[in-house]
């Protein structure tokens, strides 16, 4: 179980290291942009959908540190409950990633065609905008990655835990 929950804050920490990363670079880029876009929504919009990723991800790190190093909680495993409070919190990260993904297009089509697109807020700065994005798609993988680990250990302690009926509570 001390593995399972070590992967847990593994998976978890590289995912917040990877929505700081896209936090950060898209920071950047909305920095430059703003004084030049003809509209600071879809600018804004952008960094809501980081920060807000970066926020949820944060959130379930600081439980699983507490949750892999917790003494009372050494031999036992993580309660249901904490476990699916983690997922729902990492759903809404995973959430705000793939807006934030959506919000760097890179096609669009044209006559049957798919071609090359830069937002137009972001157009003066395309190796910006690049670099945005990829750490926009890694965040979103790592994120995956984390709710995947932490919804497999769910099901080992759904395994491993007798359900315990309502009327013996």
């Amino acid at each position: 179980m001390t593995d399972a929950r070590h992967q847990i804050e593994l998976d978890v920490g590289t995912a917040l290291e990877c929505a700081e990363s896209a936090t950060w670079s898209t920071n950047e880029l909305v920095a430059r942009t703003l004084p030049t876009a003809v509209s600071g929504k879809e600018a804004a919009t952008t960094l809501h959908h980081a920060y807000s990723a970066q926020y949820h991800v944060a959130r379930v790190f600081d439980w699983s540190k507490r949750f892999g190093h917790s003494q009372e909680l050494a031999g036992s495993k993580a309660p249901q409950s904490t476990l699916g409070d983690c997922l729902d919190w990492m759903r809404k990260a995973r959430d705000h990633a793939d807006k934030l993904c959506r919000c760097f297009p890179t096609f669009e089509e044209v006559g049957g065609k798919l071609v090359p697109r830069i937002a137009e807020w972001a157009e003066r700065w395309p190796q910006d905008y690049a670099e945005a994005d990829h750490r926009a798609r890694i965040s979103l993988e790592k994120i995956e990655s984390a709710i995947n680990t932490i919804e497999r250990q769910q099901q080992i302690v759904a395994l491993v835990t007798p359900e315990v009926p309502k009327a013996q509570r």
